[in-house]
């Protein structure tokens, strides 16, 4: 029977059986006799043989989740694993029956760290074998990417390497939000990477939270609720996204340099009063609010201008005077000096 929706979970320790073509349909020909690939012996028992090294990894032990016999039984070979263990489809059908809504996706024979890898002779094979589990698990998760968070392989013994394949991956992960990447460079102070951190923690989906203050205290930018008996003990920023904070503050710092701008405008407006840090905070909470609008409403960043606040005052000052004289029982119509 299936969970109440209110009580599924996200299971953040998960494994995946990777089927046994995972790397001999992927890798060049020349690495055929070497890649990693599933033998059977007399017995019906399936292991992973990894190339030509003495290393062998028993498929059984890696698949028992749903195995009806308790541990130690495991299943002896590929075919009497659950196909929810290698299967997508399988596994959405197997996680709507016990109320799970996501699982994170750790390899079972790569190992955490690509350990299975490192035994490999050829440098060249082992970095193919990573990015062909990469690749593969990438289309794995295709019938449900909003409920899978696969686990990508680094080739950790290559630290040039290594920077390669995520950033490989992170573009590739990219695609459907790019014009929305796009959009936020267009604020001062976000660059392209930070652009992509506040995608990544905020999403592109603004319905979720009401107006731009509900995201702004999700984010934790402005000060938390600490009052007792009428006095307000701190104003000190309340807990929140730590990540998306601390990024937003750093685009703040960038933005205040900004010349010519509203958000630096801001930053000297704030700072002589309140300190750098509270001032950089609250052109942090306007990089947020304004990144808030632009995707709610697909729109381009419009920059106020330097003079913004300068605009303000007169405005709100002769409102007020306005104000005044009809209290007095006075009409007064404004109209600018001639220059």
């Amino acid at each position: 029977m299936t969970a109440a929706i209110d009580a599924w979970v996200i299971d953040s320790d998960t494994h995946i059986t990777e089927p046994g073509d995972v790397w001999t349909a992927r890798l060049p020909a020349k690495f055929q006799d070497d890649a990693p690939h599933i033998v059977r012996d007399d017995d019906g028992r399936d292991a992973w043989r990894f190339g030509t090294t003495e290393r062998v990894v028993t498929i059984g032990h890696t698949a028992v989740a749903g195995w009806p016999e308790p541990f130690p039984a495991a299943p002896r070979n590929m075919d009497e694993v659950p196909a929810a263990a290698y299967d997508a489809t399988a596994r959405l059908r197997y996680m709507d029956e016990i109320g799970v809504w996501a699982n994170a996706l750790y390899p079972n024979i790569g190992g955490f760290g690509s350990e299975s890898f490192l035994n490999l002779p050829d440098p060249e094979l082992k970095l193919a074998c990573v990015r062909a589990y990469n690749d593969w698990l990438l289309d794995w998760i295709e019938p449900a990417p909003e409920r899978f968070i696969p686990i990508m392989a680094i080739p950790h013994w290559d630290l040039d390497a290594a920077i390669t394949e995520i950033d490989a991956e992170v573009d590739r992960d990219l695609d459907p939000f790019r014009q929305a990447v796009r959009q936020l460079r267009t604020i001062p102070g976000v660059s392209d990477l930070t652009a992509q951190v506040i995608v990544s923690e905020i999403g592109t989906d603004m319905t979720r939270f009401p107006t731009a203050g509900h995201l702004i205290s999700w984010a934790g930018l402005c000060p938390r609720n600490d009052e007792s008996a009428g006095k307000r003990r701190s104003t000190r920023l309340r807990k929140g996204a730590p990540w998306l904070k601390t990024t937003l503050v750093q685009c703040a710092w960038a933005a205040s340099r900004k010349r010519a701008s509203y958000l630096r405008a801001q930053y000297q407006r704030l700072r002589g009063r309140r300190g750098p840090r509270k001032a950089v905070c609250a052109v942090a909470a306007s990089i947020l609010t304004a990144a808030y609008h632009m995707l709610k409403d697909g729109t381009a960043y419009a920059d106020l201008g330097p003079d913004h606040f300068d605009r303000r005052a007169k405005e709100v000052q002769a409102r007020r005077l306005v104000r005044r004289l009809a209290e007095l029982g006075y009409a007064v119509e404004l109209a600018p000096l001639a220059a």
